[in-house]
């Protein structure tokens, strides 16, 4: 789980999707979180999950994304 903002490598290209989904702002304060799934190797696609995330004053932590 990171911060948007501090993304590198590959992983800067979810940034990148978050900013053309909702904008600078929204994706500065998002965080980024990757779930695996071990008992479901060695189906990558399977085994892995994202989701884009930010805090709402209200809410808490909402998810706005869901990516694989």
């Amino acid at each position: 789980m990171k911060p948007m903002p501090v993304l590198t490598g590959f992983e800067q290209t979810y940034y990148k999707m978050a900013i053309n989904f909702c904008g600078d702002d929204v994706a500065n304060h998002s965080w980024f979180v990757r779930f695996r799934f071990p008992g479901l190797l060695p189906d990558q696609s399977a085994s892995v999950g994202e989701l884009f995330i930010v805090k709402e004053i209200n809410k808490g932590w909402v998810p706005w994304l869901q990516y694989h």
